[in-house]
């Protein structure tokens, strides 16, 4: 029943243990998951933003890049036709003897890539100045193929006189077309020797939106002229979407005046960015935006309610701004909260596959301990066994060699060491007792003789001449022995020597050694 007692305690003892530790440590472990998530997503959260800021820039920074790179193509295209006709008109340039194309006979969508064509709602009736500056013009028909990017629409001039319109490819004009009233004439004129990139129009002969890129020139006579290319808007859209390569990130590209060209919202083509009702871009936010050549950022809601934050550049193609392009993403899409969801399940698996391990491998820690203890307590029930013997083998009267045939074989080092110790004890008190065997335990104790052999090794020195000093105190000591003896008994020496007193065997077994021992004394001392 006591084994069984502390078998059932030692298994109680350690479920409770395993239970406690698996306990402690899975608190442990979801503590410590909770934490990393908080601190990874939190991290992962900072330097996501870092990053989508840092991939922003430099998405806005390429963006704006291109488009700089494309415009100025056009700037550098508009200045060399500037400069080429009035080179022409100087003879510097190549002469044409072919004769003048005009459109006015073309047929609807009839178009001309061999040469370019003039027009003038007042032809055939054309002043000589007007035919002065239709032969100075007509050399550009072996310059415009080889300048012609794809990217164009169209390339021409436009002259004050006669109201010229000069254009390559060739293509019939609408009847009552005149240039000196088109937005790209115009605004040159009024910014002579500048380059001016247009606000996208509907073309008169395409009906498709496009963005003329002009600047005027001097010919020889006193009225001016201007040279301008268009530049479809499809294709400037299709230029800044090629450098949006994040789906997170919107892209919106204006005018400097506010004309949206590409924006993530469904808005009719036309609409003004400063439109609050369509867009949520106050007017003075957008004057703060334009306000500045650096690149800034700043926060915006849209007309949906969502928060952006965006970062804005403005294109400087000549020495004036002319269109501005803003990246934003959406603050919701990088919070730490979105980014901790993402590493729900992958501390839940953590989390269950901590406890799987911590729950086996307690099971087998517990079944191995089990076994250790069982194994512990059979050998201390063997020792405790072995030890009873012992002790009460050592309390016995006599003590013998009975103790040896109760040792312990154990493969244990400790335990083994420390039965060997015993043992080495128990010799050291079997020497001892075979020391004092031969002295009377029931009259005179070890100590007292040693006590008595120390004075009479004081009162009898040995000396140099050989006296048989030593004989003396043998004699001395079986004397003061026997008194001592007698003492103990309450006896007289008579009464000792007959043997009277003694009332047991023990008494005359003694009484028989004491008077064999003095006659032992008497013969040496008469002999």
């Amino acid at each position: 029943m006591k084994k069984k007692s502390i078998r059932t305690q030692t298994l109680l003892l350690i479920g409770l243990m395993m239970i406690i530790g698996v306990l402690i440590i899975a608190l442990l472990t979801k503590s410590s998951l909770d934490w990393m998530s908080s601190f990874i997503s939190s991290t992962l959260s900072s330097n996501q933003e870092s990053f989508n800021e840092n991939h922003l820039a430099s998405s806005l920074e390429i963006a704006a890049i291109t488009m700089t790179k494309e415009l100025k193509k056009y700037c550098k295209i508009v200045n060399f036709m500037s400069e080429a006709i009035i080179m022409i008109s100087n003879g510097y340039l190549v002469q044409s003897l072919t004769p003048a194309v005009f459109s006015n006979t073309f047929l609807d969508n009839e178009k001309s890539y061999r040469t370019g064509t003039f027009f003038s709602q007042y032809y055939p009736y054309i002043s000589y100045e007007g035919l002065e500056l239709i032969n100075v013009s007509k050399p550009m028909d072996i310059i415009f193929p080889k300048i012609k990017e794809k990217s164009l629409a169209f390339m021409y001039y436009g002259f004050e006189q006669d109201e010229l319109f000069y254009c390559y490819p060739g293509q019939k004009m609408p009847k009552y077309y005149t240039p000196i009233v088109r937005q790209w004439f115009y605004e040159a004129q009024l910014n002579k020797d500048q380059i001016i990139v247009t606000e996208p129009y509907i073309d008169a002969v395409t009906g498709e939106y496009v963005i003329t890129i002009s600047k005027t020139l001097k010919t020889s006579k006193a009225k001016s002229s201007v040279a301008g290319v268009d530049v479809s808007l499809e294709n400037i859209q299709n230029l800044m979407l090629s450098t949006k390569n994040n789906d997170n990130i919107i892209l919106i590209v204006a005018t400097i005046k506010g004309f949206i060209i590409i924006s993530p919202w469904d808005l009719p083509i036309g609409t003004r960015i400063f439109e609050k009702s369509l867009t949520n871009f106050s007017e003075s936010l957008w004057a703060e935006i334009i306000s500045s050549s650096e690149i800034t950022t700043f926060a915006f809601e849209s007309i949906d309610q969502i928060k952006y934050i965006c970062n804005r550049k403005l294109i400087y193609p000549t020495n004036t701004p002319t269109y501005v392009i803003i990246y934003c993403f959406d603050q919701a899409i990088y919070d730490s909260k979105v980014i901790q969801g993402t590493f729900t399940q992958s501390y839940n698996l953590i989390l269950y596959l901590v406890l799987s391990i911590l729950i086996i491998s307690s099971s087998i820690s517990s079944g191995a301990y089990l076994y250790i203890t069982q194994r512990m307590i059979k050998i201390m029930d063997q020792i405790c066994k072995s030890l009873k013997q012992i002790l009460a083998t050592a309390g016995a009267k006599e003590f013998n060699h009975r103790w040896r045939r109760y040792r312990v074989n154990t493969n244990n080092i400790i335990l083994s060491k420390m039965l060997d110790r015993l043992n080495a004890k128990l010799e050291n008190i079997e020497s001892e007792d075979k020391h004092y065997k031969s002295y009377y335990w029931e009259c005179v104790r070890p100590n007292e003789i040693f006590l008595y052999k120390t004075y009479t090794g004081k009162i009898f020195p040995m000396n140099d001449v050989k006296f048989k000093a030593s004989k003396f105190r043998v004699h001395f000591v079986n004397f003061t022995m026997i008194n001592r003896n007698r003492y103990l008994r309450n006896i007289d020496d008579e009464s000792y020597l007959s043997g009277k007193s003694i009332k047991n065997l023990e008494d005359n077994e003694l009484l028989r050694q004491e008077s064999v021992l003095i006659l032992k004394i008497k013969n040496s001392l008469l002999g």
